[in-house]
């Protein structure tokens, strides 16, 4: 059960790197594979890879008690330090172009670790306001900001904090459904249930 838990926490805590990662891939073609994992393993890594049904596997050598005991930012170092390793070892191996994944880590680096993005523009009929979810995905938390500004200058009219919660897809995901402006003055983010999970009341 903790060995469970332990996994489980790993995957969450290392989900805002490999995520943010993912962003900046501009992608890869291939005959075989269309989902490629980093498995990460205490000793040392499996010598090859695997591709079942398309899922292409590689491990790659991760010290999980120095990963634990570390800060935040050390962590999201790491993280990227395993999961490229990883990378590298297939491009290798399989004789893949290395130039997408560096791209993609350098994408990372160059952002300072910072995995924000926006998300959801939605216009108000009849005004110049634009409505956005600002995304901010951290090594323990997902936060989320409603924010409405002015379509001409993105001057900020109003914010609010729309939510927090775990750093996982299967848990924040579900509430970016869609923003819905109800008529000129309210806007809504509305949870993929259809039920309000923020609004801002201009």
């Amino acid at each position: 059960m903790a060995e469970k838990w332990v996994r489980h926490a790993f995957r969450e805590q290392t989900r805002c790197v490999t995520a943010h990662y993912e962003r900046h891939f501009q992608g890869l073609e291939t005959e075989s594979a269309w989902k490629f994992l980093v498995e990460c393993v205490p000793g040392l890594p499996r010598a090859g890879s695997q591709c079942v049904l398309g899922v292409f596997t590689v491990q790659s050598t991760c010290d999980f008690e120095a990963f634990e005991g570390a800060d935040d930012e050390r962590k999201k170092e790491l993280s990227l330090e395993i999961l490229h390793a990883g990378v590298v070892r297939a491009c290798e191996r399989e004789n893949w172009p290395l130039s997408s994944f560096e791209n993609a880590r350098d994408g990372v680096v160059g952002d300072g670790y910072k995995n924000e993005w926006v998300w959801g523009i939605k216009t108000a009929h009849g005004r110049t306001l634009v409505a956005s979810v600002r995304c901010q995905h951290e090594v323990r938390t997902f936060r989320a900001w409603l924010e409405v500004r002015h379509k001409g200058n993105a001057e900020l009219v109003r914010q609010v904090t729309a939510f927090e919660s775990k750093p996982s897809e299967f848990v924040f995901a579900p509430k970016l459904g869609k923003l819905v402006w109800s008529g000129a003055n309210r806007v809504s983010l509305v949870g993929s249930d259809g039920q309000d999970v923020s609004s801002i009341e201009l």
